[in-house]
């Protein structure tokens, strides 16, 4: 194969498109997925569209994060359930949602921390288990090579 031909190769390969994951795709899904939770699964993309210009009151990506919150209403417990991230909760504050938030990493890293401990626990004692029994063998060989017993 050419060099040519291995730099079109190269070209196509590159050249593919991939989705974009920005700001504003992201929020359009988390507003749809918000609605359809809200609305039921039936409603189609376009009335789901149409739905969220109009609670919000035109393009969303125009309005901030706190301000979109309050304009669908959005709780805390619908942010935690949903998994949304790029809307403000109506029900709390933004030093409370960071307190929120830093607690629940406290936990997952407290479980992590335990999971590990356990692990390593468990290793040192299947460790010692098999010192032990090198041990055993050792002391029986030298007890069997020895005539005085």
């Amino acid at each position: 194969m050419s060099i040519e031909a291995r730099l079109r190769e190269v070209d196509r390969r590159y050249a593919r498109k991939r989705p974009e994951t920005s700001l504003s795709n992201i929020r359009w899904a988390e507003l749809r997925k918000l609605f359809r939770y809200k609305l039921g699964p039936e409603p189609s993309k376009q009335d789901l569209d149409n739905a969220i210009r109009e609670a919000v009151g035109g393009d969303p990506m125009a309005l901030s994060a706190a301000s979109i919150g309050e304009a669908v209403k959005l709780t805390l417990a619908q942010r935690g359930y949903l998994d949304i991230r790029t809307m403000m909760p109506i029900d709390a504050t933004p030093t409370q949602l960071k307190a929120f938030y830093r607690e629940r990493k406290r936990e997952r890293d407290r479980k992590r921390w335990r999971k590990r401990a356990n692990v390593k626990e468990v290793s040192n004692m299947q460790t010692n288990v098999s010192r032990l029994d090198v041990l055993r063998d050792v002391i029986r060989t030298s007890h069997d090579k020895d005539p005085a017993h």
